[in-house]
């Protein structure tokens, strides 16, 4: 989750045109919120994907994963109407594309993929891998960084990945602490939201 905010927080602050960052003119640069907001949300849609598919041990067929890359449009769909969530859209409709066209819903390429998403790749791996899981113990941090960096221009926006990758570790766990805060208090913001 820091790595997300401070990548969120160093592009922000930057001048939209400098010789080390440059928007595209269809870039709009993303808010804070709205990418933590999107982190929080990205992938509400799972809830319209059946749970023999979600919980399945082993590795899903043909059928069950079309029905998986499903959730980013479920998830856009059930949060469109809700004002205060637009601004995540973007990281829920968009957080499984790829920077070569690759990912899914639909196989958007470099720029056409939203820069709140583009930002939200880098520091969901980040976090992901970082962390453990039942299937495998977490990554050292160097070795996180050694893989969006290997990853850059494939997965992730080089820009977004070089930006990321400039953030010096011990910057990283005060950002880290502050995200932790932001985005707790934003997930009870949603659950009083959909639980009334």
């Amino acid at each position: 989750e820091y790595a997300m905010r401070s990548v969120v927080v160093f592009i922000t602050r930057r001048r939209l045109h400098t010789r080390y960052w440059r928007y595209g003119s269809s870039d709009v640069a993303p808010s804070a919120l709205a990418v933590r907001k999107g982190w929080v949300l990205h992938d509400v849609g799972k809830i319209g994907i059946p749970d023999s598919i979600l919980r399945k041990p082993g590795k899903l067929d043909e059928r069950e994963w079309r029905e998986m890359k499903r959730h980013p449009e479920m998830g856009y769909r059930m949060l469109q109407h809700i004002d205060f969530l637009k601004p995540a859209l973007d990281v829920v409709l968009c957080h499984q594309e790829r920077f070569d066209g690759t990912g899914y819903p639909r196989g958007l390429t470099g720029a056409a993929i939203p820069l709140g998403a583009r930002i939200f790749a880098v520091g969901d791996t980040f976090d992901a891998r970082t962390s453990d899981r039942p299937y495998r113990a977490a990554l050292t941090i160097a070795d996180a960084r050694r893989e969006i960096g290997r990853w850059s221009g494939e997965q992730f926006d080089p820009a977004v990945a070089a930006a990321f990758l400039s953030i010096d570790e011990a910057s990283g766990h005060a950002i880290r602490k502050s995200v932790h805060e932001d985005v707790a208090a934003l997930e009870e913001q949603v659950r009083r939201v959909v639980v009334g």
